[in-house]
């Protein structure tokens, strides 16, 4: 499975690998959600991932958030390892700022987890 999750006391990680489908990311984004009882912030690395998705895959990744966005604090952040990530990363967060929900790309995770998580 290219898409995994864990969950902790304080957010949500998707980790997602290799090459994956953006319905992949969906149905592992809605599992961990549904083993939640209460928001939680989520964290996207995509520092171990080949995959460059179209902008209209990063818009259903996004309209699918925003729905969910009862299940989820405001605040994403997206983990990249490429420049070319990086602005994929600022085009999601464009598509997430439209439902409330402030997202950042970020290379280093110790600084994503300090900022998703207020630390």
């Amino acid at each position: 499975m290219s898409v995994k999750y864990n969950i902790d006391n304080d957010k949500i990680e998707l980790l997602l690998e290799n090459s994956f489908s953006i319905d992949e990311v969906l149905s592992t984004t809605q599992e961990a959600l549904n083993k939640i009882t209460s928001p939680l912030p989520i964290l996207v690395d995509v520092t171990r991932s080949e995959e460059l998705k179209s902008g209209q895959e990063l818009e259903k990744f996004a309209q699918f958030l925003r729905s969910n966005k009862d299940k989820i604090t405001p605040r994403l952040a997206i983990v990249v390892a490429q420049a070319v990530r990086y602005g994929t990363g600022r085009q999601v967060g464009a598509h997430l700022e439209m439902g409330g929900i402030v997202s950042k790309p970020f290379y280093d995770k110790n600084q994503a987890l300090v900022w998703l998580l207020g630390k």
